[in-house]
């Protein structure tokens, strides 16, 4: 090509040294990788990551807890959310049974910082009558007619503390008698 340039390229499996610095003069020889330590350490915040992801979901797919104690002609069942998070429905129902009809008031004894952490929609059916003694809330219901009650909360986790556990006593009484006491906790995530 006249008046043009032409330009060849030499390619040579071997290694030309630098006379000054008396070593290899290649920057691929000196890359090193990391470690297989470093590359444990470097991955660590995204298995934690990954792991937590998946303990969450797995909470928040677990259904309701169920306690059921038997007692004389008593059979009392509670059963309630073990997570939730904000926004979310809290469901929690307490089921009273009698081998006779039941013909006292049934009286049910909650603690009150778990239902402060709800957006308190109703109780089906609604109580009787209702007080607030310190960090007790006691709901007194007519007896039902016949032998079963089913009391059953609507609520959702309110907004606001997050990832917070909430621990809370529940008892039931009926005619001076305490037919059922247990201890639930329901776990707030973010």
């Amino acid at each position: 090509m006249p008046g043009g340039w032409t330009w060849r390229a030499r390619c040579s499996r071997t290694r030309q040294t630098d006379p000054v610095i008396s070593e290899v003069s290649s920057t691929v020889d000196s890359i090193k990788g990391p470690t297989p330590r470093r590359r444990i350490l470097d991955a660590a915040p995204l298995w934690i990551a990954l792991l937590t992801l998946v303990a969450l979901v797995t909470i928040s797919e677990l259904g309701p807890a169920q306690t059921t104690t038997a007692s004389g002609s008593w059979e009392v069942s509670l059963s309630h959310s073990l997570v939730t998070r904000a926004g979310q429905p809290v469901p929690l129902q307490i089921d009273v049974r009698r081998t006779t009809p039941i013909d006292t008031p049934v009286i049910l004894r909650v603690c009150a910082t778990w239902f402060d952490a709800m957006d308190f929609q109703n109780w089906y059916p609604n109580p009787a009558s209702e007080t607030r003694s310190a960090d007790t809330l006691v709901y007194e219901f007519d007896p039902p007619q016949g032998r079963t009650l089913t009391v059953a909360f609507d609520g959702r986790s309110a907004p606001g503390a997050l990832g917070a556990s909430l621990p809370c006593t529940v008892s039931v009484t009926s005619g001076g008698e305490e037919i059922f006491a247990t201890s639930l906790t329901t776990w707030r995530m973010p």
